[in-house]
Formats: structure tokens, sequence, C-alpha cells
């Protein structure tokens, strides 16, 4: 008796170690954060997704060079910008670029509120928090612009914001300032600059208790310069987190009068640094 109740429990632990394995590995074939670890990163036009790089849970940041083979026929994007809902699309067939460059894939139904972050992998929500417009006239962004065109040599007595938005990017409960500024309607779509001209994308936070500025990108022009073809236009849309960190990467769009691009910012340690950037353009 003895001798038959020791089998009977070594086939019952042996059954229970199988349905545990079992398991297991069923959930991980349900869960995609653990099947999918790459996170493809893209900027939706109205009618195509085009290829910025993406994010590699073991391997980090990845330019579009490096996991285009990843960027396939079918894949689903969401497609995120500065407003709380998010729609989604699927791509065709990825084709080059040729002339312009880059990695695109043609996507069946226009997209309305283009340009869009999009999003394609990993099937859980990336994360967000609300981010609110506030005034164009708002001395502290106005203040934060002046003094990154002054480190640039332009002094200006007024700043022209086109973007001015308030969303916490650390989750500290402190919001951060993410703002836009351009000397006139046409940057970004005129050939030469002109005297005084500037285009410009920064932020403004605080850091142990003061408040600091640090440019994302932007250009000053403190002469005219005819041969000059490079004048920008910047638009923030979308704050998103992309890496899994509980911290809001920032997808900064920029446009010129033969291009445009898209530039990732994120927090290395406590640092907001360029993480990834794509240009498609003559």
């Amino acid at each position: 008796m003895i001798k038959s109740a020791g089998i009977v429990w070594i086939w019952s632990a042996v059954a229970i170690t199988v349905w545990l394995v079992t398991a297991s590995a069923s959930r991980l074939t349900q869960n995609p954060a653990v099947k999918r670890k790459t996170e493809l990163i893209g900027v939706a036009q109205p009618h195509s997704i085009w290829f910025i790089g993406s994010y590699d849970r073991e391997k980090g940041w990845l330019t579009d060079d490096k996991s285009k083979r990843l960027f396939k026929r079918g894949t689903r994007f969401r497609l995120i910008g500065l407003k709380p809902r998010t729609s989604a699309a699927t791509i065709g067939k990825p084709e080059s670029g040729q002339e312009v460059g880059g990695y695109f894939g043609q996507i069946g139904k226009p997209v309305s509120g283009a340009p869009l972050l999009a999003l394609g992998g990993w099937d859980e929500p990336a994360l967000r928090r609300s981010i609110k417009p506030v005034s164009l006239h708002g001395h502290l962004a106005e203040d934060a612009a002046k003094l990154q065109l002054s480190k640039k040599g332009l002094k200006t007595s007024t700043i022209r914001l086109t973007q001015n938005l308030e969303v916490d990017l650390d989750g500290d409960g402190a919001p951060e300032s993410l703002f836009c500024a351009h000397s006139r309607d046409e940057m970004g779509s005129v050939v030469h600059s002109a005297k005084g001209d500037y285009a410009l994308a920064g932020i403004r936070f605080v850091a142990n208790g003061k408040a600091e500025t640090a440019l994302l990108d932007g250009m000053a022009h403190t002469t005219a310069k005819e041969s000059d073809a490079t004048t920008h236009h910047y638009q923030i849309i979308a704050c998103a987190d992309i890496d899994g960190d509980g911290r809001l990467e920032i997808a900064l769009y920029s446009s010129y009068y033969e291009g445009d691009g898209v530039d990732i910012y994120s927090f290395v340690g406590k640092k907001l640094k360029k993480v990834l950037s794509a240009g498609w353009g003559v």
C-alpha cells in the first residue's frame, strides 16, 4: 500500500508540473508584451506611415535601417496625437522612399489630423497623460523662447508662440511646458530666410526648485541668407511612453519646403535627449 501510494503521489506531482509548464507557456503566448518585445515607431501622414525606427527591450533604440525588417505588410499601428482619442491603421507592403529616402507603407483609409505618432508591434497601449494647450501669450513660455533665441545671437522684444502645451512628462505630478515659436506663418515653406527669422521648439521645466529651459531644435537668422533653404516649421505631435519606463517621450515633427522629418526625445537618466531621428526630402 505504501509503495502504491508513493507511485500515485509521483504521478500526481508530474501531472501538476506538466500542467504548470503548459499554463505558463500559454500565458507567454497570449501576452503580447512578452511575445512582442519591439515597438515600431512611425509618423502617420494622410495616406501612409513613414518608418522612424523602433525600441527594443533588449537592444534599446534602433534606427530605421537597423529594424526595417520588422516593418512588414499587415502591421497594425496605433495613431496618437495630442488629444486623448486614438485611432489605428494597417500598412500595405513597405516601399522605399527612393529619392526622398526612408521607408513607408501605404494605408487604405485616409488619416485625419495628420501628422500623428504611429506605434506598432506591442499590443499593450503606450502610457499617456493629459496634454493641456495653454495660452499662446503665456509669458513663461515667451521668456523661455527669448532666452533660447538670445543664445543663438538673436534678441527680440516679442515672441510669436505657435504651440504652448503643459504635460507631466516624468510623472512627478508637476507639468512641464512644451512650446514652439515661429517668426511668421511661412516658416518652413519659404526658400529664403529673412533677417530676424526664427523657428524653435523647446521645453521649460523645474529642477531642484529652479526653472530651467532647454532647446529641442531651432534656428535663428541674424542676417538675411539668400542661399539658406533650411527654414523650418516645428510641431509637437504627441507625447507617449514608448520605451515603457513610465516617462513620456516627445515626438517633434519638422518640415521645410522640400521635406519633413520626426525626432523622438526621451529621458536618459534625468536628461532629455534625442534618441531617434528620421527625415525625408530632397
